[in-house]
């Protein structure tokens, strides 16, 4: 009788497959876009750009996995025990975890229209915001594509940031700029990298690199705080924060500007130095688990952002996958940081790795000398 009055809730997460996950996304997205590899690493893509995968050679984009792959974690067990914080303050907010959504868009050029534009973008920010954490966005290579995409984050209470692409008509960014303030957006910014940007080019659209005047016209046109990605080294790093940028991401766009640019990982430490904490410093490449953004608060990031596991969530399950994959990302963090008896993400730090050489580097040397 005391049975009856037992109630279980579960929310839409519970009982989640990931492999019908994939499953479904897989045929969504088709033969000629994305595979859902099960090691998402660009050694084996689909596509490359236009769809999910690198330019070119794909080099860029399996740099970002293999710096990662250098780097194993240290643990630490004869030590107190310890309680895993993964909490992140960022421009006011708090979020239950230091992995965000990178902004993605080209539901159509991109993802052969596995998905809605601005169904992605609901998905996305919803699913990020729901798993407490934020989901960004991009304005498009198209013309007008981010008025569907800024609506429907408006709609969202405005929770995300926008990410605009480095056109050739100043004009067109302040419309943007004032069109994010007007959805409530938490912050703004630039991917800076995008100058060259193929897609920019399918759609009639030419980018343009900016100086340091150029930039801090773009920060001063706003009162949001203002965020510049796709920075690589110290000098980018040191101008933007004289230009009064909020936050920079180290990004090499997963891959898709160019074949022949470092894994991520491999500048970060030069750029954390640059900006000496003086502002937030991000990252995103190459980040397939909890553990994979552990190395990257070690090596200073501030906080993390990946971008195609989302996707295939998105289209392959949903809010729900969304949520499940984020939460499935914070246990692995959490997990990582006890082995390792960090209690907060200010704890982690460069004694927790060790790099390793490349797999077969001693073996090459070993043959140069004979």
């Amino acid at each position: 009788e005391a049975l009856s009055w037992v109630q279980v809730t579960v929310d839409d997460t519970y009982g989640r497959d990931w492999q019908q996950v994939e499953h479904t996304a897989r045929d969504k997205f088709g033969d000629k876009v994305c595979w859902v590899c099960k090691v998402c690493d660009g050694s084996n893509c689909a596509s490359g750009v236009p769809g999910m995968g690198g330019i070119g050679s794909q080099a860029s984009f399996t740099d970002n996995s293999k710096a990662l792959a250098e780097y194993k974690i240290v643990p630490r067990y004869i030590r107190e025990p310890v309680t895993p914080d993964t909490s992140f303050e960022i421009f006011g907010r708090h979020l239950e975890l230091p992995m965000m959504i990178a902004p993605m868009t080209g539901a159509t050029t991109n993802m052969g229209n596995a998905i809605a534009e601005d169904e992605l973008a609901r998905l996305l920010v919803q699913g990020g915001r729901e798993a407490g954490t934020i989901g960004w966005v991009g304005d498009g290579a198209s013309l007008n594509k981010y008025l569907g995409i800024f609506k429907v984050v408006s709609q969202l209470d405005g929770f995300s940031i926008a990410i605009l692409k480095p056109r050739a008509d100043t004009d067109e960014i302040f419309r943007r700029i004032e069109a994010a303030e007007e959805a409530g957006f938490l912050a703004v910014g630039m991917d800076v990298d995008a100058i060259t940007f193929k897609t920019l080019a399918l759609r009639g659209q030419k980018g343009l690199a900016r100086n340091f005047e150029a930039i801090f016209e773009l920060v001063n046109r706003t009162k949001l705080p203002f965020v510049l990605k796709g920075i690589m080294n110290g000098d980018d790093a040191k101008a933007a924060i004289d230009a009064g940028v909020s936050a920079i991401v180290v990004s090499n766009h997963g891959g898709r500007v160019h074949e022949d640019l470092p894994g991520t990982a491999r500048v970060l430490p030069d750029v954390v130095e640059a900006v000496n904490g003086r502002i937030k410093v991000f990252v995103d490449g190459g980040i397939r688990s909890g553990a994979d953004a552990f190395k990257m608060l070690c090596l200073g990031a501030d906080a993390v952002l990946f971008g195609r596991q989302a996707a295939i969530a998105a289209v392959g399950g949903g809010i729900p996958a969304v949520k499940a994959l984020l939460r499935r990302y914070q246990t692995e963090l959490k997990q990582t940081m006890e082995l390792c008896g960090v209690e907060s993400l200010k704890e982690a730090n460069s004694t927790y790795l060790k790099y390793i050489n490349k797999p077969n580097q001693k073996k090459a040397e070993h043959q140069e000398l004979n």
